[in-house]
């Protein structure tokens, strides 16, 4: 097996060497440019044998597809050579090429779950604000609790004078509507018309 891997190593070794001579001498003739599109890479056309190693079929043999082995050799080649394809060597560029796609999409769901918060603190905000905002049914409460206010004020009121509380009460008939300053200048009760024969204080606590 080791004889084979030098053997492609070797062929590896005279398919650059040729490349480079072919690159050198098409630049000469059109230029750069059109080397680089035009020549073929050893990699991608030896790919198949490289893929019968015994390094590479270790790797497929733990599991891994072989796509993904065959990336992992592309890479591999490209970075350090066939001198260093192990099986080790190809299974730690797999472990990077994983390590960059599942990295893709964490990157994805952290921007999903960065929006997401954005949405949930305006309604948040939307909640206060319309919180803030009194709805229907409040402002006829507040309605409801300012005409009972009033209503009770006015029943304290003294009902000649409209400034003084209520304070005296009238016998027999035991009505409380007027203040002191206004009772004694009522000989009949403004309710129920009924003489006035006494008075007496009242005191609210």
């Amino acid at each position: 097996m080791a004889n084979a891997n030098r053997e492609v190593s070797s062929r590896y070794t005279r398919e650059v060497q040729d490349e480079w001579a072919a690159r050198q001498s098409l630049q000469d003739c059109v230029g750069g440019a059109a080397a680089s599109l035009t020549l073929r890479s050893p990699i991608k056309s030896n790919i198949q044998e490289y893929m019968l190693t015994a390094a590479a079929q270790s790797v497929i043999e733990t599991g891994y597809g072989p796509e993904m082995v065959q990336r992992a050799i592309e890479r591999l080649l490209m970075k350090e050579g066939i001198e260093n394809m192990t099986g080790e060597s190809i299974m730690s560029v797999i472990f990077s090429i994983e390590e960059e796609e599942e990295g893709m999409p964490a990157l994805h769901a952290s921007r999903g779950e960065e929006i997401s918060a954005n949405e949930i603190d305006g309604l948040e905000t939307d909640g206060c604000a319309n919180a803030n905002e009194p709805s229907g049914d409040q402002e006829r409460t507040q309605e409801r609790i300012l005409r009972e206010y009033q209503q009770l004020r006015d029943a304290t009121l003294c009902k000649i004078c409209f400034i003084n509380k209520i304070c005296v009460v009238f016998l027999p008939c035991g009505h409380l509507v007027t203040c002191s300053s206004c009772a004694i200048k009522v000989k009949e009760c403004p309710l129920c018309r009924a003489r006035v024969l006494a008075t007496a204080n009242a005191y609210f606590s």
